[in-house]
């Protein structure tokens, strides 16, 4: 017998169904995805599953989060739509197939959730669902060019203390692994638009608290409460369980990255709505990173980077720098990046710590408006409409396979004899590049023909804290 494979069913009406189209409607909606800076590990999330047209954008948010993240399965949650029965049922082998091609089942933890009594396989809970099935194209692109693996999760009916037994279960099954989990759901179903926003946002309420019993009886109550309400949530159960996992797990923070429903994208249709939200969950400490700088500290660095430049534009000396913070004070690599109506207008950094950082701020503001070579030095009358970006690298570390080069989640050095070149983290998702074509351009900028990054070539990565100007 050959693999055994769970084709498309909504390829062509949630999402496109030819290869090129799906991948480019994917990378736009991620480009799209303004995701805040995010303090620990995400070790899961809410994500919403109709057509890409309404909840794309949503959902793009969710994995624009997770491009960073390192995990190697994915476990996805999602309500049954079509059949109506107890318990859940996971896709035990195999693979799940998109127009981006095939992604595996992770048959190590199917067989332990196998043994549970609360999941089995029904292969007609699957066969037309959808809620799993658009969740794959975006993993398929973040993901790309590396193993991953997933765990496809259909629940039924399921009463609470089922859930905490679900929640047990899949985190005994998943023990070691380096995973994440997602819980597939749409919000309030069908009421006008101005009780869908008051519906969603006292589910969001009991998400963001963490508090899986909240959710539930709040839940239960909604179709008698409002009118026009069939669900407060389709996936309530898949919401409930990863809450209870979260606790589980140790996770004290969710984070909602937005939240529209289907009246804000097509106006004409707000009498009857479906809200989306995207939602993150955080674990702190996992990752052994040095914590971010505090709002204070980012608004200081943004303030001295203008004023330096102004004083620069006047003659004037520079402005004293009074550092009580000591994360201002460490010796950080650091870019800045000056922008004129979207357009880069400069752009200049230390990639290596030489200096302490809001030192290395002045300088680099006044660097990037007045001795990038690609523009001519900034003029006093463009400063009212330069929007200034900051981005504070973590160390370089040299990678052995340019594998281990994440898209969206990595800058990246390429050190190749005399030449070398860099680009922050942020340049491949405005451009919509994958990581081939990140090396390409990144060979060119170095003054290398397109494939020299293939032989001889060194290579480091690292991250960076990336903050701008938000009233400009």
């Amino acid at each position: 017998m050959g693999e055994k494979v769970r084709r498309p069913v909504v390829a062509g009406t949630f999402y496109p169904v030819e290869r090129e189209e799906l991948e480019r409607v994917v990378k736009a909606y991620l480009s799209q995805a303004k995701i805040p800076s995010l303090e620990g590990k995400v070790v899961g999330g809410v994500v919403p599953h109709a057509g890409y047209v309404f909840s794309g954008q949503a959902a793009a948010y969710v994995y624009k989060a997770l491009e960073r993240e390192d995990f190697k399965v994915a476990v996805i949650m999602g309500p049954s739509h079509h059949l109506y029965f107890s318990g859940a049922s996971v896709y035990p082998e195999g693979s799940y197939e998109t127009p981006l091609g095939k992604v595996k089942v992770c048959e190590r933890i199917t067989s332990r959730l196998l043994s549970s009594s609360l999941i089995n396989y029904l292969p007609s809970a699957h066969l037309q669902e959808h809620s799993i099935e658009v969740q794959i194209p975006f993993l398929q692109v973040i993901k790309e060019g590396r193993e991953w693996e997933i765990v496809p999760l259909v629940l039924g009916n399921l009463e609470k203390e089922n859930l905490i037994s679900l929640a047990d279960t899949l985190l005994e099954a998943t023990k070691g692994e380096e995973l994440i989990f997602l819980a597939s759901s749409d919000l309030s179903h069908y009421p006008d638009y101005k009780t869908a926003r008051e519906v969603d946002r006292k589910t969001l309420e009991y998400i963001l608290s963490l508090d899986p019993e909240g959710l539930l009886k709040f839940s239960s109550q909604v179709p008698q409460r409002y009118r026009g309400v069939s669900c407060a949530l389709c996936g309530e159960n898949a919401v409930a369980t990863l809450l209870y996992l979260c606790s589980k797990l140790g996770v004290r923070k969710a984070r909602l990255l937005t939240y529209y429903n289907s009246g804000d994208v097509e106006r004409r249709m707000q009498n009857r709505v479906v809200g989306y939200g995207a939602v993150v969950f955080l674990k702190e400490g996992d990752k052994g990173e040095k914590e971010g700088l505090s709002e204070e500290d980012k608004q200081f660095l943004l303030r001295l980077a203008r004023e330096s430049i102004q004083a620069k534009l006047e003659g004037k000396a520079l402005p004293e720098i009074k550092i009580e913070s000591t994360s201002l004070k460490e010796k950080r690599g650091v870019f800045v990046t000056l922008k004129k109506e979207g357009n880069l207008r400069g752009c200049i950094g230390y990639i290596h710590p030489l200096s302490p950082l809001a030192e290395a701020v002045s300088r680099m503001a006044i660097a990037s408006a007045f001795e990038d070579p690609r523009f001519p030095p900034l003029k006093e009358e463009e400063l009212p409409y330069i929007k200034i970006e900051i981005s504070v690298l973590s160390p370089l570390r040299e990678i052995k396979s340019i594998q281990e080069f994440e898209v969206g989640k990595h800058g990246i050095l390429l050190q190749k004899g005399p030449y070398s070149a860099v680009f922050l983290p942020q340049v491949a998702p405005e451009q919509g590049w994958d990581r081939e074509t990140t090396l390409k351009y990144l060979s060119l900028k170095a003054g290398l023909p397109p494939d020299g990054w293939k032989e001889g070539a060194t290579f480091y990565v690292f991250t960076a804290e990336v903050f701008e100007e938000k009233d400009r």
